[in-house]
């Protein structure tokens, strides 16, 4: 059976890669970087890099990424932030090293 979010391609100077992930979500490799693709209400696909007009298929959002970052890399992915509440405050379960000043 064919992968339905399948992509293999050179665009703009990029490698392009697409597949379907552990869960069937579509996953999108930019030079090799992951790029990280989300599903709009509507049914399209829009990415951080470029997440103000609705792609029709994954493949559009990963060119209209490339499109908006130029001869930028993507950045690899880092460390998750630490998780915060609406008012800014950390919640009680994530601990902090705290040190105080003399």
């Amino acid at each position: 059976m064919r992968d339905p979010h399948a992509f293999d391609e050179m665009y703009r100077g990029r490698r392009l890669l697409g597949f379907s992930g552990p869960g069937g979500e579509p996953t999108a490799l930019v030079d090799g970087r992951p790029l990280h693709l989300m599903r709009c209400a509507d049914g399209g696909w829009v990415t951080p890099i470029d997440h103000y007009e609705s792609c029709p298929t994954p493949l559009a959002a990963t060119r209209a990424a490339v499109d908006e970052l130029g001869t930028a890399r993507l950045s690899p992915r880092g460390r998750p932030r630490r998780p915060h509440r609406p008012d800014g405050r950390e919640p009680a379960w994530c601990t902090r090293v705290r040190t105080s000043a003399i």
